[in-house]
């Protein structure tokens, strides 16, 4: 019979590791919402997924986040938000919120 990940013996040690060596001054919360990110100078816009949130920044899981400038702005739920590029990998994106939600 198998049981669900978070039964298994070891997780509690692995999230408390988790919360050890977070940096992050504001939690984020997983989530699963589609964003667009709005580029200029003539460029087309790139729809990414939004994998965790918080007041201060996200993670942007996209084909090819090498391609992204320093600075974006991202299109989620109706708000725009403008970005600064923290670190990327191949998919993905971690950013820091510049500007508060406006419509």
């Amino acid at each position: 019979m198998s049981h669900p990940m978070s039964d298994c013996p070891g997780d509690s040690a692995i999230s408390a590791m988790h919360r050890l060596f977070e940096r992050r001054l504001v939690p984020r919360h997983q989530t699963s919402q589609v964003g667009k990110i709005i580029l200029h100078q003539r460029r087309p816009d790139t729809v990414c997924m939004v994998r965790d949130i918080s007041p201060a920044g996200g993670l942007l899981f996209m084909s090819n986040a090498y391609g992204l400038p320093e600075e974006f702005n991202l299109q989620m739920d109706g708000d725009s938000r403008r970005c600064i590029a923290r670190w990327r990998r191949l998919d993905r994106i971690g950013v820091q919120f510049k500007s508060t939600a406006a419509a």
